[in-house]
């Protein structure tokens, strides 16, 4: 995990924040809302676990293909399921 740290600092931070927060809500099985921090448009996104992975409707997932919403939701599961 550290040469991820090393890699994404401020993508772990965020996610870890939204976790800490309680920013993450499972509304249906595979289906998440999280509120949104740093884009006035939107109050929440929308995060889907899909076969190949967590989508989101964030800006930052269209353009890089990951963000702090997908992986809280994988964390979360992941905590869920141990």
């Amino acid at each position: 995990m550290q040469a991820v740290k090393g890699s994404y600092p401020a993508l772990l931070d965020k996610t870890l924040s939204l976790l800490r927060e309680r920013k993450v809500m499972k509304v249906a099985e595979g289906c998440f809302l999280v509120k949104a921090e740093t884009d006035p448009l939107f109050e929440e996104y929308l995060v889907r676990k899909e076969e190949n992975g967590y989508t989101c409707t964030c800006k930052g997932f269209h353009l890089r293909k990951r963000c702090s919403h997908t992986l809280a939701c994988f964390l979360l599961e992941e905590r869920r399921n141990r």
